[in-house]
């Protein structure tokens, strides 16, 4: 074959592979704009009537309650207009409310470039509704029926397609004294598609998470030479007390029975990531082994699905560092030299590195 030939062949090879691409990234982006339409019709017509149940059940005023489901309700809109145009191939025109309602057209626009990114939608309403201090049975029933809405299954209820901005996982961390709770947190895993959640992540990392949390998500996404030459780096609190975490995974299948702790919602073990970021409290052995007493303990190996910081336990365990004002140090790696490599080392969050 000719050089020009095989050139022209190459070019073709190319066009092929661009359109395909293209392709590939337009049904990504109708995608976001159908979990989108989901997301915001379950939230205006199932989560916004249940809050109001929920804030009577925590003894607000009605004037408090209107207050604050106002201020919820424009937070998670917003998060939602933010979220989906940082896929720049989503076409607003396409979006439900945006068609019928014109007007709100130029606050949706307005919110792309807002910075810093926002908490996304349904991160905003579980922190919300985990405020309030209401059972956790309250707040898993809320998750599970919420997520519900954001399903379709085919007539024998199988599972077909479901809005990206749900969170399958909740995971909540408590601080004891005997029975009695101390502090307690919440998280969810990233309730956004899926090349949106990267984003999110790095972000995250960068600038919310507790450095315990977020110095070993940014060790493993750095794919510098650098970065790969940290992967023996380990960060650990300083004097932790023992903590303890349940993770609950939502069944997405309305038919899905699993009698404990609820039907619909199952206990489930932290993934090996998780289990090397918050290693479990060891009672045979030394408490220097892990701090963390889990629930449901892994057995072996316990696999990773997804990305490093995707799970509910990140930030979970994030707000109770924060809440306990934990510090750490870095093994096997200078804290300094670290934190400037990300450029932590001039922020707040700094303080708590040793």
């Amino acid at each position: 074959m000719s050089r020009r030939a095989s050139a022209q062949l190459k070019g073709r090879r190319l066009g092929i592979s661009k359109d395909k691409d293209k392709m590939g990234k337009g049904k990504q982006a109708r995608f976001v704009e159908w979990s989108c339409n989901e997301f915001l019709a379950v939230f205006v017509n199932f989560a916004v009537p249940k809050l109001r149940t929920l804030y009577d059940m925590a003894g607000l005023s009605q004037e408090e309650a209107t207050k604050r489901l106002k201020a919820c309700q424009e937070k998670v809109v917003r998060s939602l207009w933010h979220w989906i145009q940082q896929d720049k191939k989503v076409d607003l025109d396409n979006i439900t409310v945006l068609r019928a309602r014109p007007e709100l057209r130029r606050i949706a626009k307005q919110q792309r470039f807002v910075c810093p990114h926002p908490l996304p939608p349904a991160t905003l309403l579980l922190n919300e509704i985990c405020n309030l201090g209401l059972p956790d049975a309250v707040i898993l029933i809320f998750f599970r029926d919420f997520n519900r809405q954001l399903i379709h299954c085919d007539h024998n209820g199988k599972l077909l397609k479901y809005s990206a901005f749900l969170s399958v996982t909740l995971c909540c961390v408590e601080e004891k004294h005997g029975n009695k709770v101390l502090k307690k947190t919440w998280g969810g895993s990233v309730p956004l598609p899926k090349h949106l959640r990267e984003i999110y992540i790095k972000y995250a990392a960068r600038w919310f998470w507790h450095p315990i949390v977020s110095l070993p998500v940014l060790i493993t996404l750095d794919q510098t030479e650098e970065g790969k030459g940290l992967g023996d780096v380990a960060v650990v609190p300083i004097n932790p007390p023992t903590l303890h975490c349940r993770a609950f995974q939502f069944h997405l299948s309305p038919e899905s029975k699993c009698p404990r702790p609820l039907p619909g919602v199952k206990l489930v073990p932290p993934c090996s990531q998780c289990k090397d970021m918050f290693p479990s409290y060891n009672t045979t052995t030394d408490k220097s082994a892990g701090y963390v007493k889990y629930k449901t303990t892994p057995h072996g190996n316990t696999t990773h699905k997804w990305c490093r910081g995707n799970c509910a336990e990140v930030t979970a365990f994030s707000d109770m560092f924060y809440q306990l004002g934990l510090k750490c140090q870095v093994h096997n790696g200078k804290a300094k030299n670290i934190l400037a490599k990300y450029k932590m080392d001039k922020m707040p969050r700094a303080k708590f590195v040793k």
